[in-house]
């Protein structure tokens, strides 16, 4: 089954891109991506690896040129014992995950 769309901001965290102006928000184990040019079409963002729905993103946000966004992910609590990391995507037409910085303890903020 794949996610079609998202209604609300449920979101934990919400951030700007200053290179494009879309709209990024965190829904669980997915960022969404709002694109306000397009009158509000989504896309959405998520790991490609074997963790798939496993982790809960708590915060994102954008580099200053708009090329990067970084998000964290949740305490292990809510992730299934897993470690929580931060990702590093590449902004581009589909976001690509470019870094996984590993070794956090708790949620990252």
């Amino acid at each position: 089954m794949e996610l079609q769309a998202v209604r609300g901001l449920q979101g934990m965290a919400i951030c700007v891109n200053p290179k494009t102006g879309e709209v990024a928000t965190t829904a669980g184990s997915v960022i969404v991506i709002y694109s306000p040019q397009t009158l509000g079409t989504q896309r959405f963002i998520r790991r490609s690896n074997s963790q798939k729905m496993t982790s809960v993103y708590s915060c994102l946000s954008f580099s200053a040129d708009g090329n990067f966004l970084a998000t964290g992910e949740a305490a292990s609590g809510e992730t299934n014992g897993k470690p929580p990391d931060v990702l590093v995507w590449r902004c581009e037409i589909e976001y690509t995950e470019l870094y996984c910085l590993k070794g956090h303890k708790v949620g990252v903020l």
